[in-house]
């Protein structure tokens, strides 16, 4: 909990519990609280620019709210002073473009207010750098290079000079994933490692797609998401944006070349489709006009096991060929007070209708969309579940406390999120999940491996039942696996391995 007064220091509290028994006290003393301050500079002693920002207090990280309040930052001579900072200890992290992050502690006294850290000094570490330029030698100045590390969810970011060189700084051992953009070039993803050499990274001119989106009678859909696929390509869209136009037009620019298939998502209406799109550089394509369907109704009601109306439900319902509209908001809505819902635009044919409460397991059907006989009716009813039990420690007893556990439905399709949010195994290496589904699950225990990014460690499954407990054990054992690579009988070094099997995954 964080509280913020003009003048004071914020209070912060971590780690309050709520329970369903009653209230969670917390009281926020306010004071005036201290300074910190301190300069930022390279190995040869330059003030660099950059910015310190708090981020943990006795190694427990911060909300959002109260890091984005104790932050500084460095203007050009390097110096830096975070005001109204409460006595307590405190991590920092300082950081300036094409430069490795640190961190530092500060401990902050009601009788000593002022702390100086003094230089703290930051590395390149090591980089990725080099040019963007045009094939013809041309530089690009001004384009985002965004690199992320997959295997710890590490990630770094620089803009091109004018001359078109970039550095990206502080970087870990490992291939990373760099995406290259700049107004009227295509986007450029491309593999690279830290290291001396210069990147040469060459931007082809891009092109663009345009068209106009209507609903029946031609009018204008003045609000949808249009999204663009290279054909026959897997996995996210190539582009993808919101568009709000009073004319329905829109336009996809910095496209590469190749021929696209397109695919417009809006409230209310079944899904529109373009392919056989050819994109060249430099030129704009007409996907003419892409007509959205008005689609069926399903509507219902959401009740608990006894026949009680749910509130708060969410509902949503997915039609055919609409696998995109999983993960997005489209055709999604809330019970009322009476349990009752309608959802429009649903996609004719067999569409998957569920719903999910945080108090109840979720459920899902499905039902029969024919819009020219009327709004499809559908009772959806949410059981409680079930609960699963267990812990993870390692084989000599020693709990594994900090491990995220996770419960997944095989079979099926979730169109609404279960309620059933990761839990992280307690100190004592227990954990608990309450109103899973029944029938058979997988539990799944997972390791952080960085910001987003997690490791399967293992996985066991688990027959779950209606109203009673289940539990699940996991034993970890470490085992220790150990060679040498080779290149024509040479050493070679700085080569990732990755050990892998059932329900695991180790690096």
């Amino acid at each position: 909990m964080v509280a913020n007064v003009r003048g004071f220091a914020p209070g912060i509290e971590l780690g309050v519990s709520l329970s369903s028994e009653g209230p969670a006290e917390v009281t926020l003393a306010l004071a005036a609280g201290g300074q910190v301050k301190g300069r930022i500079v390279d190995a040869e002693q330059h003030p660099l620019k950059g910015q310190a920002r708090i981020q943990e207090l006795a190694r427990q990280e911060l909300p959002a709210a109260a890091s984005e309040i104790l932050k500084a930052e460095a203007k050009d001579d390097g110096r830096f002073q975070i005001e109204r900072v409460p006595a307590g200890t405190w991590t920092l992290g300082v950081t300036a473009p094409g430069y490795a992050g640190q961190r530092t502690e500060a401990e902050v006294r009601t009788r000593e207010p002022t702390v100086d850290l003094g230089d703290i000094v930051l590395e390149r570490g090591l980089t990725i750098h080099g040019r963007v330029r045009t094939a013809a030698g041309a530089p690009i100045g001004g384009a985002a290079i965004d690199a992320y590390h997959g295997d710890d969810g590490g990630e770094a970011r620089a803009r091109s000079e004018d001359d078109g060189s970039f550095v990206l700084a502080g970087l870990q051992p490992g291939l990373y994933d760099l995406d290259v953009s700049a107004p009227g070039f295509a986007r450029l993803r491309k593999q690279l490692a830290p290291g001396p050499d210069d990147a040469d990274l060459v931007l082809s001119p891009g092109g663009a797609i345009t068209g106009i989106v209507v609903e029946e009678g031609d009018r204008p859909v003045d609000s949808y998401r249009v999204m663009a696929n290279l054909d026959r390509s897997r996995g996210a869209s190539n582009a993808s944006r919101s568009v709000g136009s009073p004319d329905g037009r829109f336009l996809l620019e910095d496209l590469a070349e190749g021929t696209y298939v397109l695919q417009v998502l809006a409230p209310e209406r079944t899904p529109g489709s373009a392919s056989g799109l050819k994109v060249v550089a430099g030129r704009t394509t007409d996907a003419g006009t892409i007509r959205l369907g008005r689609g069926g109704i399903v509507r219902g009601m959401v009740v608990d096991q006894g026949g009680n109306a749910v509130a708060g439900a969410t509902v949503k319902a997915v039609g055919p060929g609409d696998g995109r509209q999983r993960w997005m908001d489209l055709n999604t809505t809330l019970s009322d007070s009476a349990g009752a819902f309608e959802i429009q635009g649903v996609a004719p044919g067999n569409a998957t209708v569920g719903a999910g409460h945080p108090q109840y397991a979720p459920t899902e059907t499905t039902v029969m969309v024919e819009p020219a006989k009327g709004p499809s009716e559908v009772r959806l009813t949410l059981p409680q579940g079930g609960r699963i039990e267990g812990s993870a420690r390692r084989r000599e007893g020693t709990p594994l406390p900090g491990l995220s556990v996770s419960v997944w439905t095989p079979g099926r399709r979730v169109v609404v999120s279960s309620g059933l949010d990761d839990v992280t195994t307690g100190s004592d290496g227990s954990f608990a999940l309450d109103h899973v589904p029944s029938g058979r699950v997988e539990v799944s225990l997972m390791s952080d491996a960085g910001p987003g990014q997690s490791v399967g460690i293992q996985g066991k499954a688990v027959e779950v039942r209606e109203g009673e407990t289940s539990t699940v054990e996991f034993v970890m054992r470490e085992i220790l696996v150990t060679g040498h690579t080779t290149k024509s009988g040479a050493p070679l070094p700085g080569v990732r391995l990755e050990l892998s099997g059932d329900y695991s995954s180790m690096s």
